[in-house]
């Protein structure tokens, strides 16, 4: 479903780890995007952004918002649930320990790796570790131990849209089977941030957790950034009926 401009697809977290078991085994490669409002938002002020996501494999949906803006638009025929990215990735972790995977993670803070690797090797120690490098690593070096390595699976969280671009410019070149935008999803699994209580998770509120834990930079993407994403909802549902 088409939501501002961005194309959602509807599938679950198991039809997603279907698509990436496939994808590996047959060589099939893939790109995997988890749009949220913010991304929907910065689509809409950035063509470029906006066919690079469109041109990704998967676009798996990312919280609340985007969840309500497929109900408001499509009704029945929107979201059957709310997915989240940070969950989607713990999956993919758990199939790939289970599986005895390669996988090379980019992005996150300078301490990121560090904390990933202790998680990593505590949780999911069947995991082939490539690779684990910040965002400030020169993406040189990553793109030459990819090639050196071949992961089954690259995490990049380097933010939208230089993830993105990093996807799309090396997709063909890099032969990855399967590649996902990760945003600060390699922040939040090394524990460098940390995820909202259960409670609020239930309530639907984690956008309000970070809000309140990164309010200088986070301020203008929610107070303003939420207001405006529905907006434009709004006008794309009546300039669809017109």
């Amino acid at each position: 479903m088409n939501i501002c401009g961005i194309n959602i697809d509807k599938i679950s977290y198991d039809e997603t780890l279907d698509i990436i078991d496939n994808s590996i085994k047959n060589k099939n490669f893939i790109s995997i995007s988890n749009p949220n409002f913010y991304i929907i938002n910065s689509s809409c002020k950035d063509q470029a952004l906006r066919a690079t996501i469109n041109n990704m494999s998967i676009r798996l949906s990312d919280g609340i918002g985007v969840y309500l803006a497929s109900k408001f638009l499509y009704g029945k025929s929107g979201l059957d649930s709310i997915t989240k990215g940070t969950d989607l990735y713990n999956k993919i972790l758990v199939y790939a320990n289970e599986n005895n995977l390669k996988m090379l993670f980019y992005g996150g803070d300078i301490k990121t790796p560090e904390l990933l690797s202790n998680i990593l090797n505590k949780h999911f120690p069947h995991i082939k570790i490539n690779g684990i490098f910040s965002r400030f690593e020169n993406k040189n070096l990553v793109i030459e131990q990819i090639l050196k390595t071949k992961p089954d699976i690259v995490f990049i969280g380097l933010g939208t849209p230089i993830q993105e671009n990093f996807i799309s410019v090396n997709f063909d070149s890099l032969n990855v089977p399967v590649f996902i935008s990760v945003g600060s999803g390699l922040d939040f699994i090394s524990g460098y941030m940390k995820r909202a209580p259960k409670w609020m998770l239930k309530l639907q509120l984690e956008w309000l957790h970070r809000l309140l834990h990164e309010p200088a930079r986070l301020w203008k993407r929610y107070i303003i950034g939420l207001p405006l994403f529905f907006c434009r909802v709004i006008r794309f549902k009546f300039s669809r009926k017109s």
